[in-house]
């Protein structure tokens, strides 16, 4: 029955857009849910999954913590640090994809014969390091202290 209601409602709202009444309410069951899920972040997301996750699957668990405010501070608690993870696995994957395409950009500059844009160090002469005795070598027979 309710499945017959809401398929006359959209079969009303597509073929007669232009009535005030489906307007108002296109309004309450399209414009303004998709505006309040636009507001939401990545944080609230993964919020409302985990906590559905234990309201369904933990019913247990709830039992077993007192309360649904108490579950709800727990899937918050694993929400932040699903996002902390997501986000550091981001950055990481990043950073692996910056360092191959680099890799890469020189191996097909040195397959074309290019030089690469990164300039190359110039090499530059050792020099030999010259080392001063120790104050406790034997340089002088090991008798500078008797004298």
């Amino acid at each position: 029955m309710t499945a017959a209601l809401l398929a006359l409602l959209l079969l009303t709202m597509k073929l007669f857009p232009d009535v005030p009444v489906v307007r108002a309410i296109h309004d309450v069951l399209v414009v303004k849910p998709v505006a309040w899920l636009d507001a939401l972040e990545r944080r609230h997301m993964i919020f409302a999954l985990v906590f559905i996750g234990i309201a369904l699957g933990g019913f247990e668990m709830i039992a077993v913590l007192g309360s649904t405010d108490v579950a709800a501070l727990l899937a918050w608690d694993i929400s932040l640090y699903l996002d902390t993870v997501i986000a550091v696995w981001t950055m990481a994957t990043i950073g692996k994809v910056r360092g191959a395409a680099a890799y890469l950009r020189g191996r097909i500059a040195g397959a074309l014969g290019r030089r690469p844009s990164a300039r190359t160090r110039k090499r530059r002469a050792r020099v030999a390091a010259t080392r001063k005795p120790a104050n406790d070598s034997d340089a002088d027979g090991g008798l500078a202290w008797a004298a």
